[in-house]
């Protein structure tokens, strides 16, 4: 008899954590999936833009790798030290001194000549992995997956 009750205790337990779990995963599915929404906190300004640089990012390898002109410089990534984060923690020193040293690398990028490009973008990516490797490391593989040869 107490065995059979403990066997029912454990049984009920298994089923309502069973329940939970499903109801959570239901409910984070539904933030996840919310009308082009990936980030499960909301889309802010920072991660739209920041989405907006790797496709200039994934625009540029593709255009590189084909030894066509550069896309149109993004100039909206200008306003990076602006832009609204989902974090706001993550404006701190080490983020606005990523965003000049991103900048820097970006700029020059577009002013050298044909034959450094590929070089002058590994660079920009390295300015990407560096500041992403302090502030926020989930974007890490997308990352390398942009370098020239991947990794």
């Amino acid at each position: 008899m107490k065995r059979n009750f403990h066997f029912l205790i454990i049984l009920i337990s298994i089923v309502l954590v069973a329940q939970c779990n499903l109801h959570t995963n239901k409910q984070a599915e539904a933030v996840c999936t919310k009308e082009g929404q990936v980030n499960p906190n909301g889309d802010s300004e920072l991660a739209l833009l920041m989405r907006q640089m790797t496709k200039h990012a994934e625009a540029t390898k593709k255009a590189l790798q084909a030894g066509e002109e550069l896309p149109a410089y993004p100039s909206e990534v200008d306003a990076i030290d602006t832009a609204e984060p989902t974090n706001p923690d993550k404006h701190n020193p080490g983020f606005y001194s990523g965003t000049k040293f991103y900048l820097a690398a970006l700029k020059a990028l577009y002013a050298s000549r044909k034959e450094d490009r590929a070089k002058h973008y590994e660079m920009v990516l390295n300015t990407c992995s560096s500041c992403h490797s302090v502030v926020c490391p989930g974007p890490l593989k997308k990352i390398g997956r942009l370098r020239m040869q991947d990794n």
